[in-house]
């Protein structure tokens, strides 16, 4: 964070399109700024290096590499708070 600007920075990292627009609304609303949306697990480790986020927000199910496996290699470079999400559905929910 930076000295002018005490908002919290978000990372989201979800593969699916309105998931990101519900997060990004709420985060927003909460007072985060949204600095990055990544689509894969790889993307969400090389966004978390770049952008050195102070809060990220990790579905389990992504494509590419697991959303388990993203949030093992983030935090073996660098501490930082991952809220872990998934979605489930089924053809009867």
């Amino acid at each position: 964070m930076n000295g002018s600007d005490t908002r919290l920075r978000a990372l989201i990292c979800e593969d699916e399109g309105v998931t990101v627009m519900q997060l990004r609304r709420a985060l927003l609303r909460a007072g985060y700024e949204v600095v990055g949306e990544a689509a894969d697990g790889e993307e969400a480790i090389r966004l978390a290096g770049d952008l050195d986020p102070d809060v990220i927000i990790m579905d389990l199910n992504m494509p590419r590499v697991s959303g388990i496996e993203a949030t093992r290699r983030i935090v073996e470079k660098r501490p930082v708070p991952i809220v872990v999400l998934t979605a489930y559905s089924d053809e009867r929910s």
